[in-house]
């Protein structure tokens, strides 16, 4: 996801047109009916659609801002606010899913397994439904695991996730949501191995990444180099850090 994308502007313009015209076209309607209930019926029935239509696009803004409050500006308060108004409103669950990700991330961010636990027991059922969320499973079960830290529940769920690296669905790979790099290093880290951390980690091409990713990349340089006993590059990663990927979890780790 891109936090200025050209298809989500098209696609805003296009719904603020298609509201106007179903507008339009329903006042017309309504003025050719002498008779008043049928107009009253056809307005309320019009005014609904419209709402309902109106409904969603807000709510769908609203997790789209808690998206990139959270990935992109790092504001945590912000993005506590849209995802607030996401689970007041939603409801008939339609970001449910979504919202289980973000609770997770937020989770991670603050490095509060227990936090962690609750929600993969909570929606383990959802995040099995599929090759895509089982992904997501896997993945948290493996960074919890290394925040604990459990070297042999990490190891385990490493390779649970690695093991759907090639997997296809429908003639296609798993979506890319994380970077097998950024995770192996991860791994690494766990078990002191700095220098195969730091290895991993400069594979990693920072310009596919938003802010949330790159602040973890800078992270696991920190870990490593401090492993290695770089410390002048592990002051430069912390102060990275703290100046550009101010995380509340990552922050407490470092200082």
């Amino acid at each position: 996801m891109k936090q200025k994308d050209k298809r989500e502007i098209f696609r805003n313009v296009t719904n603020v047109l298609i509201y106007v015209a179903f507008s339009v076209y329903g006042v017309n309607t309504l003025v050719k009916w002498d008779q008043l209930w049928l107009q009253i019926i056809f307005g309320m029935f019009m005014l609904l659609c419209l709402a309902i239509a109106i409904f969603y696009d807000v709510l769908r803004y609203h997790n789209r801002q808690a998206i990139i409050a959270m990935n992109f500006d790092l504001d945590m308060e912000k993005f506590k606010k849209h995802k607030s108004f996401v689970e007041k409103y939603d409801f008939f669950h339609s970001y449910k899913l979504q919202q289980m990700i973000q609770n997770l991330h937020e989770a991670q961010d603050n490095q509060d397994t227990t936090r962690m636990q609750e929600l993969l027991t909570q929606g383990e059922k959802m995040l099995k439904k599929n090759l895509d969320t089982l992904l997501v499973y896997y993945y948290n079960m493996f960074i919890m695991n290394v925040l604990l830290p459990n070297k042999t529940q990490a190891r385990h769920f490493y390779d649970k996730f690695v093991d759907l690296r090639g997997v296809k669905v429908k003639g296609h790979t798993l979506s890319a949501v994380y970077n097998w790099d950024v995770v192996e290093a991860e791994l690494h880290l766990l078990n002191g191995d700095g220098k195969k951390a730091r290895a991993c980690l400069k594979n990693v091409d920072l310009k596919y990444m938003n802010k949330r990713e790159r602040a973890y990349v800078c992270y696991g340089n920190y870990r490593a180099n401090k492993l290695i006993g770089d410390f002048g590059a592990m002051k430069n990663a912390r102060n990275e850090l703290v100046n550009d990927y101010p995380l509340p979890g990552l922050l407490r780790a470092i200082l």
